[in-house]
């Protein structure tokens, strides 16, 4: 992907990816409500859930009870997991992890993306003023 780097460029970038960023949290959400509904509360040992923590990885599996600690379906946790589940619902839960995984994918590149946009953006913003502030009269 290739932008040019005027600041009317990156302005309009960093809306796009803002949009974009939008659309995939409510994805994200959608197919939070799609498993809740083909996998009601308190018929499963776990659930999906958007991580609270604003880090780059926006859904996470949690154990069901208790304090609800993250696990992933391949770790002791998630074996544990899929000893609870029917044998016809594994297959059905490997398919959300791939999606689960497809969507922090894009959701974390373009967050990443439309942090070091906004960086830039500030920081164009500083380093314009300063040198508004030396005026035009630079000796080189």
């Amino acid at each position: 992907m290739s932008h040019s780097y005027t600041v009317a460029a990156q302005r309009k970038l960093r809306q796009e990816l803002a949009q974009r960023v939008e659309a995939l949290n409510l994805e994200a959400h959608s197919m939070i409500d799609e498993f809740n509904r083909q996998f009601p509360r308190g018929r499963r040992p776990a659930y999906l859930a958007m991580n609270p923590d604003g880090s780059l990885t926006a859904m996470r599996w949690r154990l069901s009870g208790g304090n609800n600690p993250r696990f992933e379906l391949w770790d002791t946790d998630g074996q544990a997991v899929r000893q609870q589940l029917p044998e016809l619902a594994w297959p059905v839960w490997v398919e959300f992890e791939v999606r689960r995984q497809d969507l922090n994918h894009q959701l974390a590149v373009a967050l990443y993306e439309l942090q070091r946009v906004s960086k830039w953006l500030d920081q164009r913003g500083h380093v314009t003023r300063l040198r508004e502030s030396v005026g035009n009269d630079v000796p080189f």
